[in-house]
């Protein structure tokens, strides 16, 4: 079973598939110089956009997966050789 059913399965909301089209707005922001360059060289970005989109993306799916566990906590019975 894959997460989605995984997910529709425990009674939680589904995960977002990734076939939505990103919407883009456009922002006047002040970044650190130094901050995005590490950024850049880290995810291997072309563009300081990209970057940033690539970071803000990263930092987004990982709060879907603390959510995620945080709904299931305590609504999986598990059981097996270590529990």
């Amino acid at each position: 079973m894959g997460i989605g059913g995984f997910v529709d399965a425990v009674g939680l909301a589904a995960a977002p598939t990734g076939d939505e089209m990103p919407v883009f707005t456009k922002k006047t922001i002040e970044l650190d110089d130094v901050v995005l360059k590490k950024l850049r060289r880290q995810l291997d970005a072309k563009t300081d956009k990209e970057a940033v989109n690539l970071a803000m993306q990263m930092i987004t799916d990982e709060g879907d997966i603390v959510t995620m566990h945080k709904q299931l906590a305590g609504k999986l019975d598990l059981h097996g050789p270590f529990s």
